[in-house]
């Protein structure tokens, strides 16, 4: 696949990141693609003037999805790359680890973006009140209109950290922990709730749901996004046992959870 026109890239569970990057992208006139809709591509010929790489910071670093993605890259006339990472914890230092990635495939980070926003993470916490959301939303959007201009004008600059230090060193630590998410999904469990609906199945960005014997089987692939969990209408997917009585989250600016069955039914 050639990228000729400017373009972010962007991975979103549950819709934060889509968010983002879709506001992002109209105010830079950027083409928004969707990084699941990249994974059957065997390489991808970046000949665009600016690329943009947009994903949720897990464990302190890149979600395996994204760095399979630029692992395909091959980048022409040293485009202007930036990134832009949402969190809803403590970010870590995910630039640090994209920057090492990109040099691996000849590419440059020129810049990358902090956006605070809800966090997604059911197993640890559920949904914030509307109140605290809304904060949230609100400096996201503010941080939006600060960073545009800088991305127009192609902007070169030292990428943020996070803010809070103490997580800095562990990046390279939690790095390793990346890798193991994958067998995480022996966690997710059914409850009798399931109406056997097929939403999960359609939405999972990398294929990892399927039913066997009329039960719902995950295939230790899983990314960690919580897109499963957070969409199902029932609430019958729950992940170890203290999911239950969460309150879910997902983005409630965009419907995403359009943007994922289209992006199935592709």
């Amino acid at each position: 696949m050639i990228i000729k026109r400017n373009s972010i890239l962007y991975f979103s569970g549950t819709g934060n990141t889509y968010d983002v990057a879709s506001k992002l992208a109209k105010r830079c006139n950027l083409k928004l693609i969707n990084i699941a809709s990249l994974i059957e591509e065997e390489e991808l010929e970046i000949k665009c003037e600016t690329i943009g790489i947009a994903f949720p910071i897990y464990y302190g670093g890149i979600p395996k999805i994204v760095n399979g993605i630029i692992s395909k890259m091959k980048f022409y006339n040293e485009p202007y790359i930036f990134a832009l990472s949402t969190y809803g914890g403590m970010p870590g230092n995910p630039f640090k680890i994209l920057e090492r990635i990109l040099k691996e495939k000849e590419g440059t980070l020129g810049s990358g973006f902090l956006v605070n926003m809800p966090g997604n993470y059911l197993p640890r916490n559920g949904a914030r009140r509307s109140s605290v959301q809304i904060r949230n939303f609100k400096r996201a959007d503010k941080k939006i209109e600060e960073v545009t201009e800088l991305i127009i004008s192609k902007k070169v600059l030292q990428y943020e950290k996070s803010p809070y230090i103490i997580d800095r060193p562990f990046s390279n630590f939690l790095e390793k922990r990346i890798e193991k998410l994958s067998g995480y999904d022996v966690n997710f469990r059914v409850d009798d709730k399931c109406d056997n609906c097929g939403i999960c199945i359609k939405i999972c960005p990398v294929k990892n749901i399927n039913v066997e014997s009329g039960t719902l089987r995950w295939l230790e692939k899983c990314e960690q996004c919580m897109a499963c969990i957070q969409y199902c209408p029932r609430k019958a997917i729950q992940y170890g046992k203290k999911t239950s009585k969460k309150k879910r989250y997902t983005n409630p600016n965009v419907d995403y959870l359009k943007v994922l069955l289209d992006n199935s039914a592709n």
